[in-house]
């Protein structure tokens, strides 16, 4: 142990000095900033300090450290508030526990501690809310009107949210969120007039109507499913859906509909289809701008226009619509009138006598036998002049002999006669040359009333001058031919 010796100005501790005219002075410490401490040895220590540091006990040895944390300092003795506590503003009291908060007493401009019971009772001066829940509102004061809350559990409620130019995004942690979930009937608006809205994702809009108020709508996908629940299937009956095409000018709304169940798709106005295109079934052309398509074969027309070409090939056209109402024929038939039913009935001609009659296909040949001749029949009034014309045939000479047998079949068996006729006749005038022989063999009062004559060139007349009854003439000729 040194040994402390007194002299009339200073202890001397083994020659060095320690006390020096009221100072303290240790002559071998290094020099430089600092303080003289005793450590836990109880031996003197120097402690050497930069600008600014501070002496704290660490583990009961002094130590120079920088002040850090909320508070800097500097070597004039300046402090420095950090952002965690209200710049200028001095605390009285520390909020240590989950009771107590610091507010800001704005009479002796500091921060107060405040137990939160009577932070949220809502008297003068203090701000007021749920339980857990801190407000502010434009005007500093606290209450019904609050334009910020949070709560305990972690909600916020913001009656006015402002978000910044610079913010490109406001997220959420993964999982289900709910935006705006009381704003009820009110109308929620998102961005401006000239704002594009972009959802990367599915949007589902769930309502009973939805209004997409815009002046043209595009859509990419390639089909919209009408009448679906949120799953993709159907919703009950799809009878009565469709699209209505509204119009407030009159009866203008157009509609598209089912009809029922599966059932046809019924419209309110009509369908025009661009030029050059067509209707189809299955694949299959059915009409286009001027044609029917080859597999319509099936229709209910009443009326068409003009047909210029074509081949028919339906039923039988009938007799009242311009048509024979047949469908086959035989060779040599011919359509012969039918009062009974107004319609054509097939027949073929019947040869009489001296004639004969051979049927090919297209075509009738009809031929004398024993000579050539002609069967010629017609009708004949009381009273009325009746001529009865026979044709001539054509041969080498002027003249050809001629015989004809002329039946008057009256109603009145009076009037009914029988006569024959002979001569010679001129082919070129159709004139009987004289003498000619008649033989009246039924004298009837009509066969008294024929006369011969000339019809023209190759034709020779049988005149009936107004006979006293009505009937049925026959009149067969035969001539004489080169």
């Amino acid at each position: 142990m040194a040994k402390i010796i007194q002299t009339t100005t200073s202890y001397e501790i083994e020659d060095t000095t320690i006390i020096l005219d009221g100072a303290v002075q240790i002559d071998d410490f290094t020099t430089g900033l600092g303080i003289v401490a005793v450590d836990v040895n109880k031996q003197l220590t120097q402690v050497t300090m930069t600008d600014g540091q501070i002496i704290v006990s660490n583990a009961g040895t002094a130590t120079a450290v920088d002040v850090s944390g909320d508070i800097t300092i500097t070597n004039t003795g300046a402090t420095t508030a950090q952002p965690a506590i209200i710049s200028g503003k001095a605390a009285t009291a520390t909020a240590d526990d989950a009771d107590l908060i610091l507010i800001l007493d704005a009479t002796d401009n500091a921060l107060k501690q405040q137990t939160r019971a009577n932070f949220l009772a809502g008297a003068a001066g203090t701000p007021a809310g749920a339980d857990g829940q801190v407000q502010y509102n434009d005007g500093g004061a606290f209450g019904a009107d609050a334009a910020f809350t949070t709560d305990k559990a972690g909600g916020v409620t913001v009656n006015n949210l402002v978000v910044g130019n610079n913010t490109t995004a406001i997220d959420a942690a993964a999982g289900n969120a709910t935006i705006f979930g009381s704003l009820g009937a009110n109308t929620l608006t998102v961005g401006g007039a000239t704002t594009t809205t972009v959802f990367p994702g599915s949007l589902t809009v769930e309502g009973t109507t939805t209004f997409i108020d815009s002046t043209n709508l595009r859509v990419e996908d390639k089909v919209i499913d009408l009448n679906s629940d949120a799953a993709g299937a159907g919703v009950g009956s799809n009878a009565a859906s469709g699209l209505n095409i509204l119009s407030n000018v009159g009866a203008n709304t157009v509609t598209f509909l089912t009809l029922a169940d599966g059932g046809a798709l019924s419209s309110s106005s009509g369908l025009d289809v661009a030029a050059g295109k067509e209707y189809s079934v299955n694949g299959t052309l059915v009409l286009n701008a001027d044609t029917l398509g080859s597999g319509v074969i099936n229709s209910s027309l009443q009326t068409v226009g003009t047909i210029n070409t074509g081949v028919w090939q339906g039923t039988e056209i009938g007799v009242a619509y311009g048509g024979t109402g047949q469908t086959s024929y035989t060779d040599g038939q011919l359509l012969i009138g039918n009062s009974t039913g107004n319609t054509l009935d097939k027949a073929t001609l019947t040869a009489g006598s001296g004639i004969s009659i051979t049927n090919g296909g297209g075509s009738i040949s009809i031929a004398a036998t024993g000579g050539s001749g002609s069967v010629t029949t017609g009708t004949y009034t009381a009273g009325v002049t009746q001529n009865f014309d026979v044709s001539i045939p054509t041969g080498t000479r002027a003249n050809a002999g001629y015989f004809a047998q002329i039946m008057l079949e009256d109603t009145v068996t009076a009037n009914t006669g029988y006569l024959q006729v002979s001569g010679v006749v001129t082919r070129s005038t159709g004139a009987p040359l004289l003498p000619e022989f008649i033989f009246v063999i039924v004298p009837g009062n009509d066969a008294l009333n024929v006369s011969v004559g000339t019809g023209g060139a190759n034709t020779l007349r049988f005149t009936l001058t107004t006979p006293a009854g009505s009937g049925n003439a026959v009149i067969n000729t035969s001539f004489c031919e080169d």
